[in-house]
């Protein structure tokens, strides 16, 4: 019988592969050429990779199943390594965005201790696309864009271009965290931790084609709407709640829906 390979192998290897890729990602675009079509589906194939890179790695992480300590251990070698690529930073951009993937998972891991059973969970799949929203739309990330951009580099990971060697995307730690937030507490609480990630894998990697091919999203998208969605969907059976759970719960999420309704339009005015 074959003996089944270790999570870290798959852990190890796509984070190689990852850091290939921004150096492969120009070459894909060379290759590609002038041609519009060519050039977009380039794009288009480098997104689709980077994507299922990302969600491979945040799956990795969580399936160690690390206790609080051990986790708390990989956040803080993360971070080490995170602190010495922003510093020296020449020539290590894809070290910067694999290490920022890394503290931010292994936070997600220590934060989903927290969670004791799978009903917990719906309620911050609810808030957090809202809290997203705001800060990257209304609130201090939108401040951070406007007034010193620079910053962001240092807590963001960048997707690669097939048509530059610049970074076509800045993605946000947030992200990161809660995907591997979801996956660690899908995984800790036996719910569906393999179907959340392909779920991430389809809805992000939409989300992200739809903003690098300029349908209306060029500014971008808070991405925990689609990691929240890609979660409840994956995980709706193991949501049990009572017939007053469902009421309340459907209220938090139509007050939720109106606040950040409200705020939008008033920030508009």
């Amino acid at each position: 019988m074959r003996r089944a390979l270790s999570p870290i192998y798959y852990l190890v290897l796509s984070s190689f592969l990852l850091a290939g890729l921004a150096y492969a990602a120009p070459l894909a675009g060379r290759l590609a050429g002038e041609t519009r079509g060519a050039l977009a589906l380039a794009e288009a194939g480098v997104t689709v990779v980077w994507v299922g890179l990302v969600v491979l790695i945040t799956r990795g992480i969580a399936g160690l199943r690390f206790g609080f300590g051990a986790s708390l251990a990989g956040l803080a070698a993360s971070a080490a390594v995170l602190a010495v690529s922003s510093i020296v930073r020449g020539g290590l951009e894809p070290l910067h965005s694999i290490a920022l993937i890394y503290a931010a998972s292994f936070l997600g891991c220590v934060v989903a201790v927290i969670f004791r059973e799978p009903n917990i969970l719906l309620p911050v799949a609810l808030l957090a696309p809202a809290v997203d929203y705001w800060t990257v739309s209304l609130g201090p990330v939108r401040q951070v864009i406007e007034g010193s951009p620079q910053v962001l580099q240092h807590v963001s990971a960048a997707m690669p271009a097939a048509h530059s060697v610049q970074p076509i995307l800045l993605i946000g730690a947030g992200d990161f965290l809660f995907m591997a937030m979801f996956l660690s507490a899908a995984e800790r609480l036996k719910m569906s931790p393999s179907r959340t990630a392909w779920w991430f894998f389809a809805l992000v990697t939409l989300t992200m084609l739809l903003i690098v091919s300029g349908r209306g999203l060029e500014d971008g998208v808070p991405g925990l709407v689609a990691i929240a969605l890609g979660f409840v969907i994956s995980n709706r059976r193991h949501f049990r709640l009572s017939r007053s759970e469902i009421a309340i719960t459907a209220g938090f999420a139509a007050a939720i829906g109106l606040a950040v309704l409200a705020v939008s339009m008033s920030a508009r005015r």
